[in-house]
Order: C-alpha cells, then sequence, then structure tokens
C-alpha cells in the first residue's frame, strides 16, 4: 500500500487520513490499515493501525483455529534514526513492508484454543477436549522396573 503524502508536502502541521487492505501471499486473509501521516517540517509522523485475522493450530491439541490480530505502529519518517523499510519516495510511502513486519512480531509463538485446553493424550492421541481416555497415564522409567519388583 503506497500513501500519498503530496497533499501534506510543505504544509506544515498538515495531517492526512489514509485506510486500505493489503492481501499477501502468506496470509489467509486481508489486512486492513489506517492511519494518519502528519508533516513536521517535511519530517513525517505516520501512525498505522493494523488488523487481520490469521489461522494457527492450538498448541496443546492442534486443532486449527483463527485468531484476530491487532497491533500498531508510529514511526518518524525523514530524520536520521528512520528505520530502513519507511522512506519517502516522490512524495509516497510505501508502508507494506512495514506493516507486514508489524504483524509478524505481533504473533504469539504459540496458539492456544482456549486458555484451559487440555490438549492430547500422549499415550493414544485423543483429543481431551472431547472426551476422556482410558489410557494408564502413569510414567514410569524402565530402568527402575527392576526396582519395583524388590518392593513387591
Amino acid at each position: 500500500m503506497v500513501v500519498d503524502i503530496s497533499k501534506i508536502a510543505g504544509d506544515e502541521g498538515a495531517t492526512l487520513s489514509y485506510s486500505g487492505e493489503i492481501k499477501y501471499d502468506d496470509f489467509d486473509f486481508p489486512v486492513y490499515v489506517s492511519g494518519t501521516v502528519k508533516n513536521y517540517s517535511n519530517q513525517y509522523v505516520i501512525s498505522c493501525n493494523i488488523k487481520t485475522t490469521c489461522i494457527a493450530q492450538c498448541a496443546r491439541c492442534l486443532e486449527e483455529i483463527k485468531k484476530e490480530v491487532e497491533t500498531s505502529f508510529e514511526e518518524m519518517i525523514g530524520s536520521e534514526d528512520c528505520p530502513e523499510s519507511l522512506k519517502i519516495v516522490q512524495n509516497t510511502i510505501d508502508i507494506d513492508e512495514a506493516v507486514y513486519t508489524s504483524v509478524l512480531f505481533s504473533l504469539s509463538q504459540k496458539f492456544l484454543c482456549k486458555e484451559d485446553c487440555k490438549g492430547l493424550c500422549f499415550v493414544c492421541g485423543t483429543n481431551l477436549n472431547e472426551k476422556e481416555c482410558k489410557c494408564d497415564k502413569e510414567v514410569t522409567d524402565p530402568r527402575f522396573d527392576v526396582l519395583k519388583k524388590l518392593l513387591q
């Protein structure tokens, strides 16, 4: 998505609003963005609000889930400490890479379908959220089985 700032170029204190959607090959759903660009003596502050949905697997039960993702960023453009991803080229700012990076950094390392997800039985693989299994869940170290026999 390219934001055209030509309307506020040279107009100190002017603000421009923008919105739209970006489709990435890596994401199942479009990414909706909205925000503002403000001119401060030809240094611009861009703020961006981002919303999308992602499909992931629960880390415990492996069920497919949809998660809403919301994030935002604000950057100064035109100063020395400007990030490499945001540059002004012919009065436009391409925000695709910055939005993509922001969404990736906002994703959790692991997703859960619900906070109290019981996961899968480690013996038979049954989803314990759906039904209980009859597996013996007592884990023993086979090296100590000989000592266990001595106690009997």
